[in-house]
């Protein structure tokens, strides 16, 4: 999806409308979102371009990574506070074409602070964990939680699913790719998030019937998801996971129920 001219990033940052100004009004107007099957398009390359840039920026000097990353975040985060403007001044049901540009912008954000963080353990700067804080940019982005201050976390543990889960429905390939996504995604994620997913799991017949036989409920499943994952636990009731964020699970991991 990149070309010689744009990186991938670059081109995910033109999903944004354009801004114009509305003299009368005095106010803020907006062209049209992006084209549904673009967003889509690019969303089905974000994990192996997640994979390029992190192979890109090991080809750099160590002192020049981090300096890249920032950038690039930033370069992604204006976008995205246009797209959520923009989606302010239509109703709801106009939203939709909105959302899924904003959603692709979120997660390509998500998806590279995890590689600084937990893969590559690059530090931010403090200019930058400044700028974040001063932007309120979690507030902003919602499900992303980004900390810039150390604390005492839980280890995240993907060893644990290796026996738990249906042979018939999970092959080693398909583990595989999950342990990837859950590395690099997940500590991203907010805790209705992670409920949505282990209730995406625990509704479509991927556990062994040795490990439901175990838990007995989805509240027990969700405890251990989250010991799993190293992330302190999420309690929501399967009634009060929004539909809007099943579904973006399911979209993510779909190659789970081929």
């Amino acid at each position: 999806m990149r070309t010689k001219e744009k990186t991938y990033f670059q081109i995910l940052a033109e999903l944004a409308p354009k801004e114009f100004w509305n003299i009368d009004k005095k106010e803020p107007y907006y062209s049209d979102f992006a084209d549904i099957e673009r967003v889509r398009e690019l969303e089905a390359n974000l994990y192996d371009e997640i994979k390029y840039f992190r192979a890109d920026l090991l080809n750099k000097q160590p002192q020049d990574r981090i300096t890249i990353i920032e950038y690039t975040i930033r370069e992604l985060l204006f976008p995205y506070e246009t797209v959520r403007l923009a989606m302010k001044q239509l109703p709801d049901p106009e939203r939709g074409t909105g959302r899924a540009s904003m959603l692709l912008l979120s997660r390509a954000i998500s998806g590279i602070i995890s590689i600084t963080e937990h893969d590559l353990k690059l530090k931010f700067t403090d200019d930058f964990a400044e700028y974040w804080e001063r932007r309120q940019i979690n507030r902003l982005l919602g499900e992303l939680n980004y900390s810039y201050k150390v604390g005492n976390k839980k280890q995240m543990d993907l060893s644990q699913l290796d026996n738990i889960f249906n042979p018939k429905r999970m092959d080693d390939k398909k583990l595989d790719k999950l342990k990837r996504d859950l590395r690099d995604f997940t500590p991203t994620y907010d805790k209705m998030k992670i409920a949505a997913l282990a209730l995406t799991i625990y509704e479509n017949n991927l556990l062994h019937d040795n490990t439901m036989v175990e838990l007995k409920n989805f509240k027990n499943w969700q405890r251990k998801f989250c010991n799993i994952l190293g992330v302190e636990e999420s309690t929501y009731k399967n009634s009060n996971i929004k539909d809007e964020k099943k579904q973006e699970i399911k979209r993510f991991y779909s190659y789970l129920f081929e």
